[in-house]
């Protein structure tokens, strides 16, 4: 077998070793951090990046990312046992929300009035009657209708609305 190149080495402190070996042996642990310390624990003790992707049953990108990781955070020399902080997801991208929990708990207030009391000439609310009226208040300066009726969707009990049982004659 061919040698390949040796590994770039990854520098673990003993209490780091430790705080990765806790993670490790700590059994209520998301499996993908304990992989991930796993993968420092390896690569500190010189482990090739082949060789740890292979033990672990990962790609040998995901190992050079987190040795990537390990190594730009050991620079800053922020705090030396925040070893869960390193090894975990950084958040995703994408747009703040922009429509508050107040303003939510505005729009539900508005979905358990009657809608006559709202001047609307229906008996129920629809998705779009509910824009519509959250947006003629104020509350909201726009909202799709596909995100109000996610919103619903997800917020809706999961218990039916009526009770399943005869009723008594």
């Amino acid at each position: 077998m061919i040698p390949g190149p040796k590994p770039v080495p990854i520098d673990v402190t003993d209490a780091q070793r430790r705080a990765l070996h806790a993670i490790v042996n700590k059994h209520s642990e998301p499996q993908i951090l304990v992989t991930r310390a796993r993968i420092i624990i390896l690569a500190g003790c010189g482990v090739s990046t082949r060789q740890i992707a292979r033990d672990l049953h990962v790609s040998e990108d995901c190992v050079c990312h987190w040795k990537q990781r390990w190594r730009d955070f050991a620079k800053t020399g922020l705090g030396e046992t925040q070893v869960r902080q390193w090894l975990s997801d950084v958040p995703r991208p994408g747009a703040p929300p922009t429509i508050t929990t107040e303003q939510w708990c505005q729009i539900m207030a508005i979905a358990c009035t009657n809608p006559k009391e709202s001047g609307r000439p229906i008996t129920h609310w629809t998705v779009r009657e509910l824009r519509d009226e959250a947006l003629k208040r104020g509350i909201v300066d726009t909202i799709s209708l596909r995100h109000l009726a996610r919103f619903f969707k997800r917020s809706r009990p999961q218990a039916p609305p009526d009770t399943l049982l005869a009723h008594a004659a």
